[in-house]
């Protein structure tokens, strides 16, 4: 709604009179509690335009919150509990444990928010309502600045457009590189310009999550550090590439671009996860520490985990990986579009397997309620 007043007032969008119209935007109900956020402009006609039923709408819509479902009861409900045992005890577990659990939560933060994306994404499908996509595989990112284009992709567009680009177009950073243009060259003064203003950005997004030091540092400040280092550090790397006869785009630094980003993400969200910056700090000296990684087994468990839920864990994992690899290396059509085109017993096959794989193997017990979503909290 905030968006709507700004491009009102800054003339981006037209007003709308009809305020049942303006109501109905604001209290659309799958995306109220964790986005996607929606531009006003950008949904209208879907939204307020008569829709017939489409039995391929409908289907396809179904299609995707089964999905979401999976990635909620089947994978984020599992790594909680290993996430939540170390994060929660972590002095009672040496290096190796905590860099598990610290995996755990990274994954179980992807998979619980993304599949509340899907959930709310394919409800809007089958009404007939198209929002935007608020994830596009960020692990398979070579580049943090990459990562964040691909992870709550609505979120960066909406700062970018109500905070980033207004900033600057302030007096004080207009009149910033004129300041500075005695003292360090325009490409500089334009860098540190740019900077700063990202610097506020980044600070704001940490802030948004919460008012605590780890929310501000772990996804504001640090990303803000990652993104600045590496383009500072681009001629160094550019010198590598020529040193050893490597190109840009080749596979091996693809690797290791992507290895690189879940590494720095795995230690980011560790910190948006722990208690305190304080806590975070005695995780990782446990990490570094001479006897950090000891493997402990339990009679039958891991972390309390017995193992074949483990096994479970590691099967849907390596489906949940499939997936987003044959949707990143085939942009014109994606896994359910693939499975269209089978054959109808393959197809129900596929679909009632995933069925039957959420009900009877989705993490369900006392105490526990799938409506309960991570980012309902920021």
């Amino acid at each position: 709604l905030i968006g709507y007043l700004f491009d009102v007032y800054y003339e981006m969008g037209e007003a709308d009179r009809n305020i049942a119209h303006v109501a109905t935007f604001g209290l659309l109900f799958p995306n109220m509690t964790s986005g996607p956020i929606m531009r006003y402009s950008d949904v209208k006609e879907s939204l307020f335009a008569g829709h017939e039923f489409s039995y391929e709408c409908f289907t396809k819509g179904c299609q995707r919150i089964l999905w979401g479902f999976f990635e909620k009861l089947v994978l984020a409900e599992r790594l909680a509990g290993v996430a939540d045992e170390i994060f929660n005890n972590y002095e009672n577990y040496n290096g190796l444990y905590i860099v598990l659990g610290m995996l755990a939560f990274t994954l179980q933060l992807y998979t619980d928010f993304a599949g509340c994306m899907d959930i709310v994404i394919g409800i809007a499908e089958a009404l007939g309502i198209k929002m935007p996509e608020n994830f596009n595989h960020p692990f398979m990112s070579v580049t943090i600045q990459e990562f964040w284009q691909r992870w709550h992709i609505t979120l960066g567009s909406w700062l970018k457009t109500y905070l980033f680009y207004p900033l600057l177009r302030t007096g004080f950073f207009m009149n910033l590189p004129k300041k500075l243009k005695n003292k360090v060259s325009k490409k500089t003064a334009k860098r540190i310009t740019t900077y700063l203003a990202m610097f506020i950005l980044w600070v704001v997004i940490g802030a948004w999550h919460g008012g605590a030091w780890h929310y501000i540092i772990g996804v504001g400040i640090l990303q803000w550090f990652f993104i600045v280092t590496s383009e500072l550090l681009e001629p160094v790397s550019d010198r590598l590439r020529n040193i050893f006869k490597l190109e840009k785009n080749c596979r091996l630094l693809k690797a290791l671009g992507r290895a690189k980003v879940f590494v720095l993400m795995t230690i980011s969200f560790a910190l948006f996860r722990a208690v305190s910056v304080a806590d975070m700090l005695k995780m990782i000296s446990r990490i570094c520490s001479a006897d950090g990684w000891r493997l402990r087994l339990s009679e039958g468990q891991l972390l309390g985990v017995e193992w074949y839920e483990w096994c479970i864990l590691i099967v849907s994992l390596i489906i949940f990986t499939l997936v987003a690899c044959i949707d990143e290396y085939n942009s014109d059509k994606s896994v359910r579009d693939i499975i269209e085109k089978k054959i109808l017993p393959v197809r129900w096959v596929i679909w009632i397997g995933l069925i039957m794989w959420v009900i009877l193997l989705g993490w369900y017990g006392p105490g526990f309620s799938a409506a309960e979503f991570i980012y309902q909290g920021f």
